[in-house]
């Protein structure tokens, strides 16, 4: 198998993790899980090889919009 395909095989499976820990946390603290799903998928999109976003688009990334939690 190819780098790029285990590297993809990677981004889909963090991701993967990612929900089912939100799903897990919301059950306790929906906020903590709102942020945390904020956090790891900003940080995935910085850093993961199979980033959607462009190299240039990286430079100087912080986080993706979101919208804040709104418990409603």
């Amino acid at each position: 198998m190819a780098q790029a395909d285990l590297s993809l095989l990677d981004w889909r499976r963090r991701m993967n993790a990612l929900y089912a820990e939100v799903r897990r946390l919301h059950t306790r603290d929906p906020q903590a899980a709102h942020a945390h799903w904020q956090s790891v998928r900003s940080e995935l999109f910085a850093r993961h090889p199979q980033s959607p976003l462009l190299p240039e688009a990286r430079r100087g990334f912080e986080a993706l919009p979101t919208c804040p939690y709104d418990p409603v």
